[in-house]
């Protein structure tokens, strides 16, 4: 079973669909929240958000209406992304199962290896460079935060299943679609450009660009688990899974 040429042609456009998505449903959804909301009963809340230059000048409030906001858009995304991917999702899961043990296994040594990036690199920024990592990236910290905070259940479903589901989509499973079937770049490309995009996605902000090279080992580990399963989605999402699910735990 294979996808006909004019199915593959959508990569593309489905790409750049999660894309916006991905950077701008939230925050769309959580300004369409506070309009209605919030700025009923509390505007300087609203205008605080809007021209806060770094995650301390947000009110600890705003921060408990994002994480909803993140979610919220992001499992309505995984919904739409399942539909529209849903042949391709069922010719991978098929070809998974067909090569069970290689694939298992490229899992597991991939998790290990992204843990052992992101440690070797933490090593690096903090011990050669002097570099204070607890506040990484304005992502990171905003995790951190809300997992020692009672949203630590929302926080869970968003970064330990819901994240890896459609980042995985986006990144590897429509974001290679598009580079090699649409525009026949070799398979080297399109993994660079999967791993800086998945990096500079996860900085967030430019003031904490120079943390990118946190999240570039662990993208790259990911494109090449993803090419070397012959572009199948399972493989890179199982990582992705096991990875996130430890960093929750802090493990």
């Amino acid at each position: 079973m294979e996808l006909r040429d004019d199915y593959e042609k959508l990569y593309t456009r489905y790409f750049w669909i999660g894309l916006i998505g991905l950077l701008f449903g939230s925050v769309i959804t959580l300004v369409l929240f506070l309009s209605f909301r919030v700025i009923l009963d509390n505007p300087e809340l609203v205008f605080q958000y809007l021209t806060a230059t770094n995650p301390d000048d947000i009110p600890e409030r705003i921060h408990f209406y994002s994480i909803f906001a993140s979610l919220i858009v992001n499992i309505f995304l995984v919904f739409i992304f399942s539909l529209l991917l849903i042949k391709p999702l069922k010719i991978d899961f098929t070809k998974f199962k067909s090569k069970l043990l290689k694939n298992v296994l490229i899992i597991v040594v991939g998790t290990v290896l992204m843990k052992v990036a992101f440690i070797g690199v933490s090593y690096i920024y903090e011990k050669l460079l002097g570099i204070d990592l607890s506040t990484s990236s304005a992502n990171q910290e905003l995790i951190e935060n809300a997992i020692a905070s009672p949203l630590a259940w929302a926080v869970f479903i968003a970064t330990v299943i819901v994240a890896p589901i459609l980042e995985e989509m986006i990144f590897r499973k429509c974001l290679f679609g598009m580079l090699e079937k649409n525009l026949n770049v070799s398979r080297i490309v399109a993994i660079i450009i999967s791993t800086l995009l998945f990096s500079f996605v996860h900085v967030m902000d430019m003031d904490s660009l120079q943390f990118i090279f946190l999240y570039i080992p662990y993208a790259l580990v990911l494109s090449i688990a993803y090419s070397m399963s012959d572009n199948n989605y399972y493989v890179p999402f199982g990582m992705h899974f096991m990875s996130n699910l430890l960093g929750f735990f802090g493990i």
